[in-house]
């Protein structure tokens, strides 16, 4: 009885975290119906009502608040508790990760097989998306991220960073000239990339002797995508700073070509996100493990030069 509670209380703490019954099972892998009745059977428990039902979402009553506030603790060590004995490379559940379109595509998804044969008890969501997305509400895990984090209270595990290039088409090059430094820029323009989580433009910058520099460069074409921000600087449409693996195939065969060489962006650091209470979780460790394995060796990532851990 003492686990079945114990499960019970699990569902009811990712249904009132997600806001809805339907989006808590999908992060646990089990049905609907299987969550709507671990929390009748709770509210049954404790003779009161946990949650509020509406046709768009659930919220929590004060007494659903007050058992969140006190299973949370004890849910956390209950896991801890769970795989303190297991060997680190079994471990057993769910996980829901978010992670950008382009790197699940090129280096994860390709290397989930070995993923499943390590570890056949874990079963794995992934959210493939370049936009940002609220963890908690959308009952998501954890979260692969990269660049600058915003200041928030979820932990953040570094994994590495990416290093950036210069580049820009041949025939954007034959058309505007190559820029051979910085004092170049103003007779150019890029292609704008938009961030997804903030929708600014980002500006050009590049590192020297006097620290990081920005420009804001002219963009006429700008995009939100990093498939089709690399497809427009191929196109010959402006200026492009990339990731280091996203132009080698394309300088190799004379796609794009590298310029301002000496003068390249400031790397940008990938971490791997989620709850705080979550630091201890077997799943998240091993998973983070094996993400920053895949890109070290893929050459996506290098190991940092400098901390750019999030404070919470």
């Amino acid at each position: 009885m003492f686990m079945d509670r114990m499960q019970a209380l699990n569902i009811f703490q990712r249904v009132a975290q997600a806001k809805s019954f339907s989006r808590g099972a999908a992060a646990l892998d089990i049905p609907r119906a299987t969550a709507t009745l671990a929390v009748q059977q709770l509210e049954a428990h404790y003779q009161v009502t946990l949650l509020h039902r509406t046709t768009r979402k659930v919220t929590l009553t004060s007494e659903g608040e007050q058992l969140l506030a006190r299973s949370l603790p004890l849910l956390n060590e209950w896991e801890a508790l769970d795989s303190l004995f297991r060997q680190p490379q079994s471990p057993s559940g769910h996980v829901r990760l978010s992670v950008p379109a382009r790197l699940a595509r090129l280096y994860l998804i390709p290397a989930l097989a070995a993923f499943r044969e390590r570890y056949p008890a874990l079963t794995l969501h992934m959210d493939v998306s370049d936009s940002p997305v609220d963890l908690v509400g959308a009952g998501v895990d954890c979260a692969l991220r990269i660049g600058a984090l915003p200041s928030s209270r979820l932990h953040a595990r570094a994994l590495g960073e990416i290093a950036h290039v210069n580049c820009a088409s041949p025939h954007y090059l034959a058309r505007y000239g190559e820029p051979r430094s910085p004092a170049d820029l103003d007779n150019h323009h890029m292609v704008g990339y938009a961030s997804p989580i903030s929708g600014r433009i980002e500006p050009w910058e590049w590192q020297s002797a006097g620290g990081l520099q920005k420009k804001a460069l002219a963009h006429p074409v700008t995009v939100n995508n990093a498939d089709a921000y690399i497809a427009a600087a191929v196109a010959g449409l402006g200026l492009a700073q990339t990731p280091a693996y996203d132009a080698e195939q394309h300088f190799r065969e004379s796609r794009l070509q590298q310029i301002l060489a000496n003068y390249p962006p400031s790397p940008s650091p990938v971490h791997l996100l989620y709850p705080a209470n979550r630091q201890n979780s077997l799943r998240l460790r091993v998973l983070g493990d094996w993400l920053k394995e895949v890109l070290v060796s893929a050459g996506v990532v290098t190991t940092f030069s400098h901390s750019t851990l999030n404070k919470p």
